[in-house]
């Protein structure tokens, strides 16, 4: 069968809706690697289950394999990006958020069905810019919720990897003082706090993709 498949070939082919789709119907680990397969190409392609089927066996690995190679980009911190005519910043200093915008980003960023509203405390509409630096506009709760489930993978990861980075710099530093039974309850409750943020998830399905 010949069908016409737009393959994502970069991260930033991928939007973090489909990626939320991806995450919640093959996050579990007893799926076989055929049933990833065909939900790679329905969300990552818009191939229907019923085409992926008529499809040589050569070609959909060829696709997944693209795909996987999209998905093991790790991505800078990307401080802007453009949706239609609206471009969007990052919080320029972390150090002024507010408590509301604090309490809201440590809420949703837990949670892959959540992360839109995530991205919406860490990137707001640019209001102003001049060489290079810029203001954003005030937060506004769910304002952008809808609009951020467009927003391009790589931007995401790009947040998500800068802040597990200054996490990590951070983290050294604290067990230089506990314990070595203190840093054992710390690393635990540490690894469990980044499971549930999916992070490691994320790390895991790529390997389980890759493999498979």
């Amino acid at each position: 069968m010949e069908l016409k498949v737009k393959i994502p070939k970069r991260m930033q082919d991928i939007t973090l809706n489909q990626y939320q789709r991806f995450m919640k119907e093959c996050g579990d680990e007893s799926l076989s690697e055929d049933i990833i397969a065909l939900k790679m190409l329905e969300i990552f392609c818009g191939v229907p289950v019923s085409d992926s089927y008529k499809l040589r066996m050569s070609d959909v690995y060829n696709v997944c394999d693209g795909i996987n190679k999209a998905l093991k980009e790790t991505p800078s911190l990307i401080n802007r990006w453009k949706y239609l005519d609206q471009e969007f910043g990052f919080i320029p200093q972390l150090d002024d958020m507010t408590f509301g915008e604090y309490v809201d980003l440590d809420k949703y960023i837990k949670d892959w069905d959540n992360m839109h509203k995530a991205m919406a405390v860490l990137y707001r509409p640019v209001l102003t810019s001049v060489n290079g630096k810029y203001d954003i506009e005030e937060y506004k709760g769910d304002s952008y919720w809808e609009l951020m489930k467009q927003m391009p993978l790589n931007v995401v990861m790009s947040s998500m990897l800068f802040f597990w980075t200054l996490e990590n710099d951070l983290v050294k530093v604290m067990i230089r003082s506990l314990k070595p039974e203190e840093k054992a309850t710390y690393l635990k409750k540490r690894r469990s706090m980044l499971d549930t943020v999916g992070i490691t998830q994320f790390g895991d399905l790529q390997k389980r993709t890759s493999q498979n």
